[in-house]
């Protein structure tokens, strides 16, 4: 076999392996080998370009050598390897989406209060009573009276996993006052509705509510074959700091 140098050496070897993806790295391994060898040479006092054809031949036959080498340096492993990675990737990416973030959304909206702007004389803490039909909770959650004269009472309504779909649910409540006087007849309410991390939270809006007579609220829900009764005691009302 004629005298090759290294460059001619490491091109017939990966003129043997058919994934051209692992050249470089075969390259660069076989080349740090014969440079070793040229150096032990060189300083048995060869010359550089006899040290180098004699580390060539050292390394042996390079046909023989990529052979050996493209069996083991399989194109198909470096498809696996990657499909494994964007496997990985896809299963983490997944997990974030369907359980992670539903379940950091949840918590945010779960402590991220509803609350007016406007100055407040006296709150109350409902302590969240909650009425439960099929798979929706229904939550009663509290109230702020506002030096403008109005009334904010505030819900939330959430629907259970993992059923994410259910009766459609609206704040259609007759509202009662201690003596039976339904205040529907009387000055009404509005409605505010805002999804966050999927619970829907809720504002009832009495405009010139009288605090003065009213002392307790009874909300009687009777829709869709569906009945749910809350109570708001206003006598347990809290100066707002």
């Amino acid at each position: 076999m004629p005298s090759l140098n290294r460059r001619s050496f490491l091109d017939q070897v990966c003129s043997q392996i058919k994934w051209k993806a692992a050249h470089r790295e075969i390259c660069a391994e076989l080349d740090a080998h014969i440079e070793d060898r040229m150096e032990r040479l060189e300083r048995l006092g060869r010359d550089k370009e006899e040290a180098e054809f004699e580390a060539v031949a050292a390394m042996g036959d390079p046909i023989q050598i990529g052979k050996e080498l493209n069996r083991y340096h399989k194109p198909y492993l470096s498809w696996l390897f990657h499909c494994s990675w964007v496997l990985i990737i896809f299963l983490i990416v997944f997990f974030i989406a369907t359980v992670l973030w539903p379940w950091g959304s949840r918590l945010y909206a779960q402590n991220q209060p509803v609350r007016t702007n406007e100055k407040v004389i006296w709150t109350l803490d409902a302590e969240e009573q909650t009425q439960q039909i099929d798979n929706r909770i229904v939550y009663l959650t509290g109230a702020d009276f506002t030096e403008s004269g109005i009334l904010y009472v505030y819900w939330k309504s959430e629907l259970l996993a993992p059923y994410q779909s259910g009766w459609s649910f609206a704040l259609n409540f007759d509202v009662y006052d201690q003596n039976g006087n339904n205040l529907l007849e009387s000055i009404g309410y509005q409605t505010q509705m805002a999804a966050v991390g999927g619970i829907e939270h809720y504002v009832m809006v009495f405009r010139d509510f009288d605090a003065e007579s009213i002392e307790k609220l009874t909300f009687i829900y009777d829709q869709y074959h569906r009945h749910m009764e809350f109570t708001l005691d206003l006598m347990q009302k809290e100066a707002a700091e």
